[in-house]
């Protein structure tokens, strides 16, 4: 679907800040990449991301499990244990208490488009599969790494195509592209994580993609294409980003949310190509497939008003936005033009 909005008016330019890149109020975080080595072909339609959500998980919970119940909800230890914090995320585990609605988790797959939606690889070639964790989840590097090696063992998808893992490396600085070794670690402490600094607003045009399905909600109602609103968007981006900061680094998200939403709800696209893609992941062995889909395209905006809004735009290629981040859904690709 495409869409195009024609600029009511002159952009109001008062009021706004100085460019340059500041420290964003945002929480730590750690961009990984496992490198692997599938020892046999993988082939398939289910999508890649929804494949390893099911085959980490699956490793993660025996390597942290001491208990072996079936359900993390009973559990004596669940506040105490790194699985049902990194993958099962609640209020009460590492963070404020409160009731037990989920919060986002601090585990984040990124994928490239492809990936997300089947792919197929061949035996002996190398790839890499990118995490994000955010806060304390950094602690717990050392365990996602044993989990990938024990599924390595148990094999991956319905063949059960078993892959070894060759390296694990951390980006020295969110969106550098300089990275060091990291396989050997256990853990990265947050003093290490330098805090993100967006780069400064870059002015003009900014072409935005949603790289893998996006789903958003208002309302308790799914966001179609058609009805899509950058305040949709920027709503969901900085609730995110204030949820993980709170439960994850134990920190209040210091930006004026309140006049941010306000203006997101201003901005119109100058063009937008959205579409909906359907997605489709393994499921509970009594659920089945689990049916699942979002937003993919592209929009373009050009408005001098974004600028306030720039350093968020920016946080959401790296923590994704919308639900299943956890299995690589809502990444977003921000480029100046």
């Amino acid at each position: 679907m495409t869409i195009s909005h024609e600029a009511v008016g002159a952009p109001r330019t008062e009021g706004l800040p100085e460019r340059s890149g500041a420290v964003l109020s945002a929480p730590p975080l750690g961009r990984y990449r496992f490198w692997i080595r599938p020892f046999q072909t993988v082939r398939g339609e289910e999508p890649w991301g929804g494949l390893w959500r099911q085959s980490l998980g699956r490793a993660l919970r025996r390597v942290c499990c001491q208990t072996r119940l079936r359900s993390c909800d009973p559990c004596p230890v669940r506040e105490a244990c790194a699985y049902p914090y990194l993958l099962e995320t609640r209020r009460g585990a590492e963070g404020p208490a409160g009731a037990g609605d989920p919060v986002p988790r601090p585990l984040i797959l990124r994928l490239d488009r492809p990936q997300a939606v089947g792919l197929e690889v061949e035996a002996g070639k190398e790839l890499d599969l990118g995490f994000v964790l955010v806060g304390r989840a950094n602690r717990h590097l050392g365990l996602v790494t044993d989990a990938l090696q024990r599924a390595s063992f148990y094999g991956l998808g319905p063949e059960r195509v078993r892959f070894q893992l060759l390296e694990v490396e951390r980006e020295v600085e969110l969106g550098s592209g300089r990275w060091e070794s990291v396989m050997r670690r256990q853990a990265v402490d947050l003093a290490e994580l330098a805090p993100p600094v967006p780069p400064p607003y870059p002015g003009g045009p900014v072409l935005v993609r949603f790289r893998t399905p996006t789903r958003l909600k208002t309302g308790g109602r799914g966001i179609r294409p058609e009805s899509f609103r950058l305040g949709h968007l920027f709503g969901s981006l900085l609730r995110r980003l204030a949820l993980l900061q709170q439960f994850h680094a134990g920190e209040e998200h210091a930006g004026p949310v309140d006049r941010l939403l306000a203006l997101a709800r201003e901005l119109e696209p100058v063009e937008a190509e959205l579409r909906w893609e359907s997605w489709v992941r393994p499921g509970r062995r009594r659920e089945g497939p689990v049916r699942m889909g979002g937003i993919v395209g592209r929009l373009l905006i050009d408005d001098p008003r974004l600028e306030p809004l720039w350093p968020y735009l920016w946080m959401g290629q790296w923590i994704h936005v919308g639900r299943g981040t956890g299995m690589g859904l809502g990444r977003l690709e921000v480029q100046p033009l």
